[in-house]
């Protein structure tokens, strides 16, 4: 019997029950440019469900970029995990000017070294209590190297890719992260999806009975 799996069902389970998906996009973008840390994100604008709807706080669960179909600002070498700052600013160099606090890193990664022109590019997050974000705040999606939080003295660990965008503004709620520019208001073609509980942890009586039964189920092998 394998424990996790049945842990992994009763979350599942419970998760789908009482959460809602809520869909936040913008694109498909017209341009291309490069490179990019990422984008910014306001869950709540751009979203398919009705901001009434959308409760105060909502948990990640996935964010999508594409990746562009030029060879402007390509990379083609990193692994990359997202991390997510409540505060981002670039001044048209490869350097932040500013980086806030991690408020959290997703929990897979994308290798670069087998992505090509047009991929779609998704990371997923554990969708728990740790993954929560504020409906109507700014947040800042920026690839990384690793899982430690950057800041302005030490953002070796930042890495960069060409996506798709969309010059003009036209997503409100932020705007794609320039490596090689001021931040300009254009925007990234991507998709965010968040849920409206989080994943909940196994109790410990949930725990002590998957353990009493899988006690069980050994002896009776």
């Amino acid at each position: 019997m394998n424990v996790k799996l049945t842990l992994m069902a009763i979350a599942t389970t419970s998760l789908t029950a009482h959460a809602a998906t809520i869909v936040t996009s913008e694109g498909p973008a017209n341009n291309q440019a490069g490179p990019n840390f990422g984008q910014s994100i306001t869950v709540n604008i751009g979203a398919d469900t009705p901001d009434g709807s959308i409760p105060g706080t909502v948990y990640l669960q996935e964010l999508s970029f594409r990746q562009t179909n030029s060879t402007t600002g390509i990379n083609t070498t990193d692994t990359a995990w997202i991390h997510v700052y409540d505060a981002f600013t670039v001044d048209g160099t490869s350097s932040p000017t500013a980086i806030g606090n991690l408020i959290t890193v997703s929990s897979t990664t994308v290798n670069f070294t087998t992505t090509g022109a047009g991929d779609l590019l998704t990371w997923s997050f554990t969708g728990d209590a740790a993954d929560a974000i504020l409906k109507g705040t700014e947040y800042y999606y920026v690839l990384a190297t690793d899982q430690n939080a950057a800041t302005v003295g030490n953002s070796s660990n930042l890495t960069t890719q060409g996506f798709r965008l969309t010059t003009g503004d036209p997503y409100s709620g932020g705007q794609t992260l320039r490596a090689n520019g001021s931040n300009a208001d254009w925007d990234n073609e991507f998709v965010l999806t968040t849920i409206t509980d989080p994943v909940p942890e196994p109790s410990s009586s949930a725990l002590l009975g998957l353990g009493a039964f899988a006690l069980i189920f050994r002896r009776r092998k």
